[in-house]
């Protein structure tokens, strides 16, 4: 059960690290006035900064919420994922439980980042590079992706409460500070200068 917890705990922590970096991106860069203002006073910076976070939320979306693990000539290594957990707490699941479950399943599935993640972060498909009908694409918005990272905490904190059979548990961070308005703050003093 302490394993159980202290991997739910973990969880929580990296995927309130990715739902506030999900916030950021959202703030710099899917609003207009942002973007022409990041444009106008470091264009180049703020384009390196861009692709960078969204990669890095690709990446961090795929480390939730991939696969199982992997195998080494030392056996198993499970990953830290939503999959491996709900999987390892599959007999205390309610039936709340698994329809957040599935709610993440569907929004996965929506957000097709596999083969981007593949093809275009991990490795360079050249084929994917040069030959314009095979460009290779992923279904993530700000919106989803917010969703997906929310509800998989939900998820865990509901896991986390039938482990300790009470409504009230600790959590190692405040998966309500979503870091909204840090961006658009930074944005507004940048329009100042």
């Amino acid at each position: 059960m302490t394993q159980n917890l202290a991997d739910i705990d973990r969880y929580i922590v990296e995927a309130i690290r990715v739902r506030r970096s999900i916030q950021v991106y959202d703030e710099l860069y899917c609003s207009h006035e942002s973007v022409e203002i990041l444009l106008d006073k470091a264009g180049r910076v703020f384009g390196v900064l861009q692709r960078a976070l969204h990669d890095e939320i690709v990446i961090s979306l795929s480390r939730l919420f991939d696969s199982l693990g992997y195998d080494t000539k030392g056996g198993r290594q499970d990953y830290l994922s939503q999959l491996n957990i709900v999987n390892a707490n599959e007999s205390i699941l309610t039936e709340n439980e698994q329809e957040l479950r599935k709610r993440t399943a569907v929004l996965w599935e929506e957000i097709d980042i596999k083969s981007y993640r593949n093809l275009k972060i991990a490795h360079n498909d050249k084929e994917s590079l040069v030959v314009p009908d095979k460009i290779v694409k992923h279904g993530v918005s700000t919106e989803k992706a917010k969703e997906l990272v929310d509800v998989s905490i939900q998820l865990m904190i509901c896991i986390k409460r039938n482990f300790t059979g009470s409504e009230e548990v600790s959590l190692p961070q405040n998966p309500n500070d979503k870091y909204e308005g840090y961006a658009r703050e930074l944005v507004g003093r940048l329009k100042k200068i």
